[in-house]
């Protein structure tokens, strides 16, 4: 499916990280997806922002489906899947998200239909690493989904998602590397309930009487870590 000749496009966040694996995890130690959060489109700026770059949208779905013959210019591998929007000012976006190397699900296709009035807010951060998020709203404001990838700072801000709570949760398992070592944690999502979620692991929120499903990606910090090294911490909410 060809949407757009040529894109510009900011942020592929993906990881690979000293002492773990994406494809054969560490016998204690959880496995690190790579996971996507990015952005494209005729009104993306070709060239990625060095601080705090937030975009909004307000549209109508186009399309919601696995990429097929497009990739974004920036990144090395193709997001899992891409949702399509045309901007109630004309413009296209194309938001490129999913993970891969997650034994526990498929990144889900978002819950809205070719037609559905949508409205989109994503963040990117560049710095000496990367941090990008995502949050997808139906027509009447409700949650549908969000994704940060947060390395270097949060890819979200905590008004982006005042629903729903993702905190710091306790500590599943240390790896040792050359750069430190890296503490594994659980990540805790509350809404009206609330799940305590190891990496890898999927569960239910409920937020105003839905539930959405949590998927806890990644979580970790770094502990006497090498100066140009830091966590990392990865999570996606799904309706």
């Amino acid at each position: 499916m060809r949407i757009l000749a040529v894109l510009a496009s900011i942020g592929v966040a993906g990881c690979t990280l000293p002492g773990s694996s994406s494809t054969s995890p560490p016998a204690s130690p959880p496995d690190v997806p790579r996971v996507w959060a990015s952005l494209g489109g005729d009104a993306v700026p070709e060239q990625p922002v060095e601080v705090l770059d937030t975009v909004d949208v307000t549209g109508v779905v186009v399309a919601d489906a696995t990429w097929i013959d497009e990739t974004f210019d920036r990144g090395d591998r193709e997001p899992p899947r891409v949702l399509t929007i045309d901007g109630d000012d004309g413009s296209r976006w194309l938001l490129g998200y999913g993970w891969s190397e997650d034994p526990t699900a498929d990144p889900p296709a978002v819950d809205l239909a070719p037609g559905d009035a949508v409205s989109l807010r994503y963040r990117s951060l560049q710095s000496f690493g990367s941090a990008y998020g995502f949050v997808i709203r139906d027509g009447d404001g409700a949650l549908v989904g969000a994704t940060e990838v947060g390395s270097w700072g949060d890819g979200l801000e905590p008004d982006d998602l005042p629903e729903v709570a993702v905190e710091d949760g306790d500590e599943i398992a240390r790896e040792p590397t050359d750069c430190g070592t890296l503490v594994h944690r659980s990540l805790v999502f509350t809404g009206d309930t609330t799940t305590t979620l190891a990496p890898l692991e999927t569960g239910t929120v409920t937020v105003s009487s839905v539930d959405l499903t949590a998927y806890s990606l990644a979580f970790f910090d770094l502990e006497d870590a090498c100066p140009d090294a830091a966590g990392l911490r990865e999570w996606a909410i799904f309706r």
